[in-house]
């Protein structure tokens, strides 16, 4: 935006004033073009939808309200971000102004949780560690929207092309080579175990249960594949 000078007056100068009437002085008032007002009140709606407000006639602190939503927070809206909460004195985003924040957290839409009146139409599937959980943004310019909420489905957030798509986890595809094993009376036999008894083949020493090599230590198993990680709870601003 830039300023817009009164019609007349000093046409040499571009910052020429805006000057009151003065029929007794024989001075001529300022000619308001209409871009002066348009301009004006279209800056003004610029910067109460940039900051996720819904433009309000009755409300005459928009603009104040927008710019301390717009200078006074760090995330966009859309933005996930994680906090580790559960330090003692740490501070949860706040939704008692403008700004809005949910929790991705399933069963915190109840009275006095903190996505009450932000979420609805929650859904939670399935068993640990395959566990799906949706729920629907309620408000602002992301509602009617679906999110997933993955502090429950405890998923991890991965840099795609695409953002919001779900991959379930997977092992990649790989082979285990056959020990090739004589056996007696004559031949050789391919096993992917090693026989207990010289002279046949026997599963009585085959042992399903993952074994050291030797070098890095007993296996750690569980019911997914995963890496060391550090839990922490899943916010996201939408409004």
């Amino acid at each position: 935006m830039d300023y817009i000078p009164p019609v007349n007056g000093n046409e040499l100068d571009p910052n020429r004033p805006y000057i009151n009437a003065n029929p007794g002085a024989g001075i001529q008032g300022s000619i308001i073009p209409a871009e002066a007002i348009e301009h004006t009140q279209r800056e003004i709606i610029n910067a109460i939808t940039a900051a996720g407000l819904e433009p309000d006639p009755e409300n005459l602190n928009q603009l104040a309200e927008a710019i301390q939503a717009l200078a006074g927070s760090e995330k966009r809206i859309g933005e996930p971000f994680v906090l580790w909460d559960h330090l003692a004195g740490m501070t949860l985003p706040d939704n008692s102004g403008s700004e809005k924040y949910i929790k991705l957290t399933a069963g915190q839409t109840g009275v006095g949780q903190y996505n009450e009146g932000l979420l609805g139409s929650e859904s939670v599937s399935g068993t640990a560690p395959l566990v799906q959980a949706t729920s629907t943004i309620l408000v602002g310019p992301l509602a009617g929207q679906t999110v997933r909420l993955i502090n429950t489905e405890r998923s991890f957030l991965r840099p795609d092309t695409t953002s919001g798509v779900l991959t379930m986890d997977c092992f990649q595809g790989h082979l285990h080579p056959m020990k090739t094993l004589n056996t007696s009376p004559g031949g050789s036999v391919n096993s992917p175990y090693y026989p207990t008894t010289g002279g046949s083949e026997s599963t009585t020493g085959m042992n399903p249960i993952p074994v050291s090599d030797g070098t890095n230590g007993t296996p750690r198993v569980g019911n997914e594949t995963r890496p060391k990680a550090v839990s922490a709870t899943a916010y996201l601003r939408i409004v």
